[in-house]
């Protein structure tokens, strides 16, 4: 014999022999029964008082049962206590496989103990019972108690046989009947699922009509019996109609009425007593529809009942319906968000820096392959020198899709800049098509993101539905952050309604789910995009009811249907009602960045100017303080003077000249600086040595009059050495040095460098 190893599902098979009957075809019967059902153990009860089976007969009984199988029988003998029979229960739960209980008796005593085990509750689904009796005697007997519909107490009611079976009589027959009542005081149903019969040597013909099919399919009919359910109305998801019947609407209401039409049962509806769907009160009572279900005043709970292990202590529930999700909904804010890095955020981090290193090694390849090039004479030199910095200007330059002026002549060197240029042209592509995506999309600036940054920011409010599981949860939470958001925080509303009033005319949060928040259609509301309290919604029953099993096995049935779902997407479409049907156009802080950056350029700008203007006014004050008295402002003007006295080649620099020296004040008369004029005009010169010498006395005899006049830091620009040039005596006139070549050129570069100072 084997021993129990795990739970299992137990047979209690009671034999309540017939003073006809023989063990051979009882023996069979159940040898069959435990076949049949894969039974793995079997529990054998015999009454003391009963007298009419031998220690013989009991021991091929066993033995009849074990042979060939792997399987664990056990004999006990009535009368048995309470507690006996949950030592027997408790280790037949542990075997592998479903298991049998025998009793082998038809008197008073056994059906006292079928009574406790009644009472006991162990004629559930868990524990299936088999009575085998003669006629309807147990049929009787059991009418007088409630069987609910979950129970598994089969009756083998034996026909026919003279008590020699095992000798060759008239053949022994029996029907296997379930008894099943859907409510208390109502009556006892038999349903017949299998004949048995029985014939030495024939075992061919055992159990001719079994009934396929579990209990669920064969207890489908549940006509007479009316459920009173309770609901909270939470469109789409329950809807509740008071007139001109109550009754229940939406997806959970329709899914409602497909089960009331598959198992024929009616229903009456009941709103609930407070309005909430239950909430834990302090002395460890429930208000709403769990209260409800928890002192049994209801059957069951027709709404989006939230499964939570609080919930789960006082109440049972079916299958999930559908999976929720719990979010926070604010008020659109007015602010768009600024984005600082709107033009980087294009590319991520380790495609800029490919791009930077392509840049920089492709300049560096480049200037390499100019180099190279020109060493090896494959270029001519006739466009100045090209540097590095150039070529890294033209990579620039080609990544931000500009052209390139004065590249090297090389045809490799130009080859090689072709194709990053072309291969830029992808990439610059790919920036500007990304670069419009980012700009086309409006991110909004959130107050806060979590309950956390709410907690933080402290200026709103958070509105929670009055007895649901989430005020639960906060009241509750062994979160420190979540109780302290429920002691400053929290707000309850009464309704969905008076939540979103609250959110549109004020600063404040509200939780609700987020399947039916987005069938609002209110596009100036707006949900912080993360889920809180994630969770199945499902029927609420009364703790132990007979009917959550039978309603679990028809709802699967309806999602392998498809059922289901069809019923949630025509009561629940999801889109998106605040689509926007045309484009807008793009505001400031979209590209607020790029102001930004020009006016810094802008302010940048302007401080180099300023600080230059600084430095110009302090570089002109030192040169004034280390300037040296008069003779310094001699050299000054006498190199003024000299630039119109006739050193020039063409009249270009002349005539620029004399502009000069018509602002420099050098005559003492107008008189004299007409003269002077004319004389420059006409010839370019002055005629001979000793007008120049008589033009620079009366220059030097007015000095005095206007030194003071004269900028004291004109005296560094010019050196004695290029006074000395243009003053040195010459024997000859000036006019006849202009056609001397080398001599118009030393006065040319002399002209250059006057006017570089």
């Amino acid at each position: 014999m084997s021993t129990p190893c795990c739970a299992t599902t137990a047979l209690v098979l009671w034999l309540c022999l017939c003073p006809a009957a023989t063990l051979v075809p009882l023996l069979q019967l159940v040898t069959d029964y435990a076949d049949y059902r894969g039974l793995s153990a079997v529990n054998l009860f015999v009454s003391r008082q009963s007298g009419r089976f031998s220690k013989s007969q009991l021991t091929s009984l066993v033995v009849a049962l074990t042979s060939g199988r792997e399987r664990y029988v056990a004999l006990h003998f009535l009368p048995l206590t309470a507690h006996q029979l949950e030592e027997v229960m408790a280790s037949t739960g542990g075997s592998a496989g479903a298991s049998e209980f025998v009793v082998l008796s038809d008197d008073d005593l056994s059906l006292q103990f079928l009574q406790m085990v009644h009472r006991n509750h162990y004629m559930s689904e868990d524990n299936a019972w088999l009575a085998i009796s003669d006629g309807g005697r147990v049929r009787k007997w059991m009418a007088n108690f409630y069987l609910p519909v979950d129970s598994q107490l089969v009756i083998a009611e034996l026909r026919g046989g003279s008590g020699r079976g095992a000798a060759g009589g008239a053949p022994l027959s029996a029907e296997l009947v379930e008894t099943y009542q859907l409510r208390e005081r109502l009556p006892l149903r038999a349903v017949t699922f299998a004949r048995w019969r029985y014939s030495p040597g024939a075992g061919s013909e055992r159990m001719l009509h079994w009934v396929n099919g579990s209990i669920y399919e064969r207890r489908h009919d549940w006509s007479g019996l009316e459920l009173h359910i309770t609901t909270v109305g939470d469109p789409p998801f329950i809807k509740y109609h008071k007139t001109p019947v109550p009754d229940v609407g939406g997806y959970i209401g329709e899914l409602w009425k497909e089960l009331a039409k598959i198992l024929k049962f009616t229903y009456r509806v009941t709103y609930s007593v407070d309005g909430v769907w239950g909430s834990q009160l302090g002395n460890h009572s429930w208000s709403g529809v769990v209260g409800m279900l928890h002192r049994r005043e209801v059957d069951v709970s027709v709404t989006d009942l939230s499964v939570t292990e609080a919930r789960s202590a006082v109440i049972d529930y079916s299958t999930g319906l559908m999976f929720i999700r719990m979010r926070m909904f604010i008020k659109r804010p007015s602010a768009l968000d600024v984005s600082w890095t709107t033009y980087l955020d294009v590319f991520d981090l380790n495609l800029w820096l490919v791009l930077v290193c392509t840049v920089v090694i492709g300049s560096t390849a480049m200037f390499g392959m100019y180099r190279l090039e020109r060493r090896l004479g494959l270029r001519q030199d006739g466009s100045g020198v090209f540097s590095w910095r150039d070529s890294l200007l033209h990579f620039f330059g080609a990544l931000c899709q500009q052209g390139a002026e004065g590249l090297p002549e090389g045809l490799g060197t130009r080859f090689f800049f072709w194709f990053f240029y072309v291969s830029m042209v992808t990439v610059f592509a790919a920036y500007s098509a990304m670069l419009v995506s980012f700009l086309a999309v409006q991110t909004v600036v959130l107050p806060f993101e979590d309950v956390e940054g709410l907690l933080e920011d402290g200026t709103y409010q958070l509105g929670v539905l009055r007895g649901t599981s989430q005020l639960d949860y906060f009241r509750l939470s062994p979160n420190p952050v979540f109780r302290k958001v429920y002691e400053k925080h929290i707000v309850e509303m009464s309704s969905n309604e008076e939540g979103y009033k609250h959110v549109r005319t004020q600063n404040f949060a509200y939780l609700d789910t987020y399947e039916t928040a987005v069938l609002l259609k209110d596009c100036d509301i707006i949900n912080i995009k993360k889920d809180y309290f994630k969770h199945m919604v499902a029927f609420g029953f009364q703790e132990g009811s007979p009917y959550r099993t039978f309603i679990n096995f028809q709802l699967s049935r309806l999602d392998e249907m498809g059922l289901m779902s069809q019923l949630l997407s025509r009561h629940w479409q999801h889109h998106d009602s605040c689509e926007v049907d045309s484009l807008e156009g793009l505001g400031l802080p979209s590209v607020f960045s790029a102001f930004v950056l020009l006016a810094g350029g802008v302010g940048a700008g302007l401080l180099i100017m300023l600080v230059e203007c600084v430095w110009s006014r302090l570089r002109r004050r030192w040169r004034r303080q280390t300037a040296v008295g008069p003779a310094a402002a001699l050299r000054a003007i006498r190199s003024k003077k000299a630039a119109t006295m006739g050193v020039w080649a063409a009249p270009e620099p002349r005539d620029a000249t004399q502009r000069k020296s018509a602002t420099m004040g050098l005559w003492a008369t107008p008189e004299q600086r007409d003269i002077t004029e004319r004389k420059s005009a006409a010839m370019g010169a002055w005629s001979t040595p000793d007008e120049r010498e008589m033009t620079e006395r009366k220059a030097v005899g007015i000095f005095s009059d206007f030194t003071r006049e004269v900028p004291l830091d004109a005296s560094p620009y010019l050196s004695d050495t290029t006074f000395s040039e243009i003053w040195q005596p010459k024997p000859t006139p000036a006019f006849e040095k202009r056609s001397d070549t080398s001599s118009a050129q030393r006065r040319e570069a002399i002209w250059q460098r006057l006017m570089r100072d």
